[in-house]
This record gives C-alpha cells, structure tokens and sequence, in this order.
C-alpha cells in the first residue's frame, strides 16, 4: 500500500496495526471452514517525494518487512 501526503511518525504505527488487525479477523468459507490470516508489515518513508525513488522505498519497505519478520510480528 502506498500512502501519499501521511504524517509522519506514530500514525505509521497505527495505520499498520489497523491494517493488521483487519488482516487478523478470521475469514469464513462457504463451507463453513474458518482460516486465521497472519501478516507482516514493512514500512518505509520518504520526506519529500523528490528524496527517494520508488525502487528504493520499496528496497526500503522489504528490509523493514524481512525485519518484522525476523521479530515475529
């Protein structure tokens, strides 16, 4: 996902743990079988669009993801 003009600092933070915890809510099939969804979130920043490419924010964002990861979260 990318977010254009956010502010920067702690609402990252939120932003990611809402997006985990909407990922996290179990997901019913037809079925009836339920599955439990876990993920990883990478974030990366630029402070002006000009100060960063695109393939370096997502170099970025992948390093910061393997990280989490790493961390278990």
């Amino acid at each position: 996902m990318i977010l254009a003009q956010l502010p920067l600092g702690d609402q990252l933070s939120v932003i990611a743990q809402r997006v985990l915890s909407e990922i996290a809510q179990p997901v019913t099939l037809g079925s009836g079988q339920v599955f439990n969804v876990t993920a990883s979130i990478g974030v990366s920043q630029a402070e002006s669009p000009a100060a960063t490419s695109a393939e370096e924010l997502l170099r970025d964002a992948d390093i910061a993801l393997f990280t989490a990861k790493d961390r278990g979260r």
